[in-house]
């Protein structure tokens, strides 16, 4: 998730999908915490009233790890390093002893889930509007031009029910005359179409202020709302890098 909104072309249709993907893929890791937690067992053997953890040393070789946090995350593209040595034979086996084995079993998975559920609380807390955000994806130009390429019904279509709910949480807070506004809308996605269907968001607006805000002047409202709201977190850790 934190890669998508690292991303300058970061854009409101992206938002709700990766946070609710998120959450699903956390809320997945309760029932299958991976391979290194559910593989404990498998190392661990009591001998002599002592619980013991072995371990064959080349199980912590880079090419066995590199595979297993593959299985663990998809698209991991592995470590850049092949400097570590492979050459630990199979005989090798590293051996710890457990002493609070028996009392601590069972608070990796209960210590999992709380991390897990407070994680996730964070997460619906911090994105509750992501389907008000959701609603501005209808300025973005990718998706008005997927749009259009899916026929001009669907074009014609395309966003005005999310500017109908847009203008009425905005419509008397910002002045906008919203028979008006719907007319330039529709403007604004066959302008899109046909001088910015390859711009980002942020380009795109920066041009219609520039050029087309007398011939848009509700829209331009809205457009300027969207452009101010904070997505992609570039600029701001561009800022940190500065300072």
């Amino acid at each position: 998730m934190s890669k998508v909104f690292q991303t300058e072309s970061a854009d409101f249709s992206k938002v709700q999908p990766i946070v609710q993907c998120t959450i699903d893929a956390l809320k997945d890791m309760k029932e299958s915490a991976g391979m290194y937690v559910e593989a404990l067992d498998e190392f661990v053997e009591c001998v002599d009233d002592r619980v013991l953890y072995k371990r064959k040393v080349s199980e912590s070789s880079k090419k066995v790890v590199d595979q297993n946090v593959k299985l663990n995350v998809e698209g991991f593209e592995g470590f850049e390093s092949d400097s570590e040595s492979e050459t630990d034979s199979e005989e090798q086996v590293s051996e710890v002893e457990l002493r609070y084995y028996t009392q601590q079993k069972g608070m990796v998975k209960r210590v999992l889930s709380e991390y897990v559920d407070g994680i996730v609380g964070n997460l619906e807390d911090r994105f509750s509007e992501s389907d008000m955000l959701s609603k501005f994806s209808l300025f973005v130009p990718a998706c008005i031009v997927k749009a259009e390429r899916e026929g001009s019904q669907t074009l014609f279509k395309f966003g005005m029910d999310e500017l109908t709910f847009i203008l009425d949480k905005f419509e008397e807070r910002l002045g906008i005359e919203r028979v008006e506004c719907v007319s330039e809308y529709r403007q604004y996605k066959r302008l899109v179409i046909g001088n910015f269907s390859n711009s980002n968001l942020s380009s795109c607006v920066e041009s219609v202020f520039r050029n087309y805000h007398e011939i848009l002047p509700n829209l331009v409202k809205l457009l300027e709302l969207a452009i101010l709201i904070p997505i992609s977190s570039v600029p701001c850790e561009r800022g940190f890098y500065s300072e």
